[in-house]
């Protein structure tokens, strides 16, 4: 079977985002969409992404996005490693046991080797290879990369200079822009600068997600202001009637109000100021006090959710606060039709947009921002007929926005959702992406006439290609045995508090056990636990690991321990001290004889935090145990796949 149709070739676009679906970051509403346009348009669409199991097994992952997906597009998922994201302590190497600052800073810098972007420069090479693999087996007409990681760009350039194809650079943020701060994030004279200089000089268009990145990009390389343009993030679909479908008929219209957030949560989201404007507006007003406040999306941008942010939900429980989880994308519209007044916290400076604001305009319903004026955010809901914008982000000022916010949510009528909905239609994704899907179209037919070659003329799908990369294995039959797991706990605190902050709640037996059954589990840890750990079969807490650990518990080593992690070079120097933490575990393990004993009965040992890394490895390469990983996330993995 062949992947394309057969006559006349359409159009090739080859699509170039790590972050496709499943990825549940925030950028993959716009890859997905831009892909699909193309598709849509006639194209034949091939897309360059990350291993499923990056987004699965790390970043996080939604998987109802896969099925969104259009049928003709081709995915080809690019090998990544991923070193400082490994869990499993078998490829740990001594070097970054002996010494995980060492190793993790020499490791960060040569990755930016490749390509000036820490963590993601190793990349480069993959990419390329399979760029040069899909041009050769269908010709490519025009490469787009969508950022960030800005390596994404690189298969664009490697095929302009080899082959003569345009290509397209798709910002979300900025490279040597930093959005939140204004400021530059690579010197002039810095290889990133010239790296990002040289890949715009030579993009037949770069796209921003607002006019204020575009015009410092335009002012600050004006040889490639007049190939600069705005395309924005707009929404997905017929948002409006989704709602309108989820929506109870006819609604109570004295029931409290429910106030929402859906987006991702993260530290430096105004998550605090939100919520002490909340807690005051519901002390000033009744209508306020009945309200109740729901907030749904992730915690943080990993697969963790981010402990700050979980602390800070946690102190307003007591004043209608709850936190709901996640949605995946197509019950979208399910949850917004539950809410009553959207509330967009979003930080601070002039080039923040944020890809929801264009989703909540489009509901139609009251929009409380917490926001300064000068956001990019402001641009864009300027004219929603229920906007609000707090005079500043004091609490006092916050919380006059909320209760003006519940205001408008009563004196809504279907009429004025309707003209909400209406105003907000040309922020609808495929208006923003029509225009370019069809200027680069005529781009692609000029250069092929002026060459002299057939025009390849976008049609309508007969045949689909096969996504080659996402067969799954089968689904595992008939009931999971019993593992046996020993949790390793390093640190000197209570072990249900670091279990808490480094794999969250649940029932740890049926977390580890995989599909079915239940797991054995064993915790050994320095400290006991102060609360009962769920899931837990039995708890051993290590014997005394002698004089050293003493020391190294004494108020004066530790106030010289915290001043030499304040640099680099002090942090490694502290991870060679004998008295280091994961050396005093390390020793307290192996002077423990029931602590090896239950190591040596286990099917599985995690160490459940940096400290107890090196035992655990130690453990592993004196074949104590069979396995032995790192990081709760890690075993959940190893217990649901078995890799």
């Amino acid at each position: 079977m062949t992947l394309y149709s057969v006559g006349v070739p359409r159009p090739h676009l080859l699509y170039v985002a790590w972050g496709f679906p499943p990825s549940r970051g925030a950028g993959v509403y716009r890859a997905l969409a831009t892909a699909n346009a193309f598709a849509e348009a006639g194209w034949d669409v091939t897309t360059l992404t990350a291993p499923r199991e990056v987004f699965t097994e790390v970043f996080g992952a939604d998987l109802s996005l896969e099925s969104r997906v259009h049928p003709a597009v081709r995915v080809e998922r690019v090998h990544q490693d991923l070193p400082l994201h490994e869990g499993d302590l078998a490829r740990f190497s001594r070097a970054r046991v002996a010494s995980e600052p060492a190793w993790f800073s020499a490791t960060h810098r040569l990755s930016a080797l490749p390509f000036p972007e820490p963590v993601y420069g190793p990349w480069r090479r993959a990419l390329e290879s399979a760029a040069t693999r899909v041009h050769a087996a269908h010709p490519v007409d025009l490469v787009v990369g969508t950022s960030n990681p800005h390596v994404d760009f690189v298969p664009g350039r490697l095929l302009h200079e080899r082959f003569g194809v345009p290509y397209v650079m798709d910002y979300r943020d900025g490279w040597a822009l930093d959005v939140t701060t204004g400021r530059r994030t690579s010197a002039p004279t810095s290889r990133a600068w010239r790296t990002e200089q040289r890949l715009l000089l030579g993009a037949v268009e770069a796209w921003f997600v607002n006019e204020p990145i575009r015009a410092w990009y335009a002012a600050t390389l004006p040889e490639v202001a007049a190939r600069t343009r705005v395309v924005a993030n707009g929404f997905d679909g017929d948002l409006g009637a989704a709602i309108d479908a989820a929506r109870p008929a006819p609604p109570d219209e004295d029931a409290p109000l429910t106030f929402g957030y859906l987006g991702t949560l993260y530290g430096a989201v105004p998550l605090r100021t939100l919520l002490e404007g909340w807690r005051l507006a519901r002390a000033r007003s009744p209508e306020m006090a009945r309200a109740r406040f729901v907030m749904r999306g992730h915690v943080g941008h990993y697969g963790r959710p981010e402990e700050a942010t979980v602390r800070t939900l946690a102190e307003y429980a007591a004043d209608g606060v709850t936190h709901e989880g996640p949605v995946p994308r197509a019950e979208v519209g399910a949850v917004y039709a539950s809410f009553d007044v959207l509330t967009l916290p979003l930080i601070p400076g002039r080039y923040v947009t944020s890809g929801k604001v264009f989703e909540y305009a489009a509901t139609g319903l009251p929009v409380v921002s917490v926001h300064g004026p000068d956001s990019a955010a402001a641009s864009v809901l300027d004219g929603h007929p229920a906007w609000v914008l707090p005079r500043s982000l004091e609490p006092a000022d916050v919380a006059d926005a909320l209760v003006e916010g519940a205001r408008l949510a009563r004196a809504a009528t279907p009429e004025s959702v309707a003209a909400t909905r209406r105003w907000a239609r040309t922020y609808a994704r495929e208006e923003q992406l029509a225009p370019r899907v069809a200027a680069l179209g005529e781009l692609v037919a000029r250069r092929a006439r002026s060459a002299g070659a057939p025009v390849r003329e976008p049609r309508t799908h007969d045949r689909v290609p096969q996504d080659l990369q996402t067969a799954r294995p089968p689904a595992a039959t008939g009931p999971a045995p019993v593992r046996r797991v020993l949790l390793l706990v390093g640190s000197r605190e209570p072990a249900d508090r670091v279990l808490a902050r480094a794999a969250g709640g649940g029932d740890l037996a049926e977390r580890l056990a995989g599909a079915g059954g239940r797991a054995d589990v064993t915790v050994v840890c320095r400290t006991a636990p102060q609360e009962p750990l769920p899931g837990v079969a039995r708890v051993h807490v290590l014997a005394d690991a002698g004089g050293l650990a003493a020391l190294g518990d004494s108020g004066g080593y530790r106030a010289l321990d915290a001043a030499a992690r304040r640099s680099v070079p002090g942090r490694v120097l502290a991870t060679l001290s004998p008295i280091d933490e994961p050396r005093t575990v390390a020793r307290a393990v192996r002077r423990d004889a029931t602590a090896e004993a239950l190591a040596r009965e286990s099917d599985l040992v995690v160490a459940v935090d940096l400290p107890a890394v090196r035992a655990a490895w130690t453990w592993l390469r004196r074949r104590l145990v069979p396995r032995a990983v790192y990081g709760v996330s890690t075993a959940e993995r190893v217990a649901r796949t078995g890799a």
